[in-house]
């Protein structure tokens, strides 16, 4: 009873997490008036429902989806030395659609503060299949160690059996160098807390515990965002910008019911124009004039701060994009006046440049991790050769301007035509090594064959 009670205190422990969590994915589907506060001066007056205006801008899921994009990019290379790997290291990256997986982990990253995946191994006879799976982040509870690495990684899911609830846990332990996978079934209390083990055929006959022996590590991997020391999980980049956030959102919604209220001009009538039900006593085409010669007139509403709050809203989205780093472009503000230069985008991104290498960094660290346990997974290789990993560039190369640098440090002596050669076509050791040998062979080529010149041909000579 003791252990179960502990149990439970680590599953609340990590409800204040996933409580924040819930919150980010609420920003990110634009579902912001389950969040904030929506305030009484947007309720539309003169209608019986009373009903209130929100107008949520999809700023979180712009700020989530331009790192996601920034981070994954169009590319992925993985290289090893050794050609046995780097086929299963390709089959593994078509089979699991490497690119479509690379984006969602950016946004889970980017959105949660971290993203969480896991390889996951199949057996058909003699062939062994490995699998990338991204896990859902608030279905993680993983258990740290002193050096704040994963000593246990649990995934929890509620799941229903016969109109009741249920908690199914999946938990991956090291134990004397062997990989313990366990399943279990739990009861839950009123508050959805795990109460007492049931068999957890209940949920699944087929589910079976599983030992891999040898396996000495944990295959789910913790890609965190940017974050402090000592911390376990990085930080969500929504965080920072959430106050501006509902006060965007705040300001558009202020607006629109300022619009509603106030687009169409007012008809200012003379007292009678109106009958006892409150309706026009006159058709569209004749006025009817009270005895003192009063008109009716329209009143158009001149409110100056309607054009402030506008101006108003722009700022703080600029705000909200210096805050994140994000370029102003992405929120519709147009700051560039025109096409630029590659050199004139590095220049003004070069903050959103950092932050993106950053995440990159902190995503390659878990990846090469992830394809050296895979390869041992796949029984290629108990001591795989390092894993070289290169993302997409995040601003698009100049490359006319490039190689124009790259001759210029050449003829300098300050590089290598080899060193050169494989910066202007990002070549690896192999790819380089043949390039020479064609490009050595061409021009074996040209120096073994007679040049002609068609300003000065010789006689009886053939071109």
């Amino acid at each position: 009873m003791a252990l179960q009670t502990q149990f439970q205190k680590e599953i609340a422990k990590h409800r204040k997490r996933i409580k924040e969590l819930s919150k980010y994915e609420k920003l990110y589907d634009n579902k912001a008036e389950d969040i904030f506060k929506i305030k009484e001066s947007f309720r539309i007056k003169g209608e019986k429902e009373k009903k209130k205006l929100y107008i949520a801008m999809a700023s979180s899921a712009i700020i989530a989806e331009y790192f996601a994009d920034g981070v994954s990019g169009f590319d992925l290379t993985v290289l090893s030395s050794e050609a046995k790997e780097q086929e299963v290291i390709d089959n593994f990256n078509d089979e699991n659609s490497i690119l479509e997986k690379l984006f969602d982990i950016g946004l889970d990253q980017s959105k949660s503060g971290y993203s969480v995946v896991r390889l996951r191994v199949e057996e058909e006879g003699d062939e062994k299949s490995v699998f990338l799976d991204i896990i859902p982040v608030d279905c993680y509870y993983p258990t740290y160690n002193r050096k704040n690495e994963i000593e246990k990684a649990m995934f929890g899911y509620y799941v229903y059996i016969e109109d009741k609830c249920y908690f199914f846990t999946e938990t991956y332990e090291v134990i004397e160098k062997t990989l313990n996978i366990t399943y279990n079934l739990y009861t839950t209390s009123i508050d959805l807390l795990p109460e007492k083990k049931v068999k957890v055929d209940l949920y699944d006959e087929k589910i079976e515990d599983v030992k891999l022996k040898g396996i000495d590590f944990i295959p789910v991997y913790q890609i965190n965002n940017i974050k402090k020391v000592g911390v376990n999980y990085g930080k969500s980049d929504l965080h920072d910008p959430e106050p501006l956030i509902a006060e965007l959102n705040d300001r558009l919604s202020q607006e629109s019911v300022e619009f509603i209220k106030n687009l169409n001009s007012k008809l200012a009538v003379p007292s009678g124009f109106l009958d006892e039900k409150g309706e026009s006593k006159t058709t569209d085409e004749v006025i009817e004039m009270d005895d003192d010669g009063n008109k009716p007139e329209y009143i158009n509403n001149k409110n100056n701060l309607v054009e402030i709050g506008m101006k108003y809203i722009d700022k703080t989205l600029m705000l909200i994009a210096s805050i994140t780093k994000i370029p102003p472009e992405q929120f519709g503000i147009d700051t560039k006046g025109g096409a630029e230069k590659v050199e004139a985008i590095i220049v003004r991104l070069h903050t959103t440049v950092r932050k993106i290498r950053r995440k990159q960094t902190l995503m390659k660290n878990q990846l090469q991790r992830m394809y050296k346990d895979m390869l041992i997974l796949s029984g290629i290789s108990e001591e795989p050769a390092k894993v070289k990993i290169k993302f997409d560039s995040f601003i698009p190369v100049d490359e006319k301007a490039m190689v124009e640098i790259l001759i210029e440090k050449v003829n300098a002596r300050l590089l290598s035509k080899e060193t050169a050669m494989r910066m202007a076509n990002n070549f690896d050791k192999e790819q380089l090594e043949d390039e020479k040998e064609k490009i050595s062979k061409e021009e074996s080529d040209v120096l073994g064959t007679k040049p002609i010149l068609r300003n000065n041909i010789l006689p009886n000579e053939e071109i």
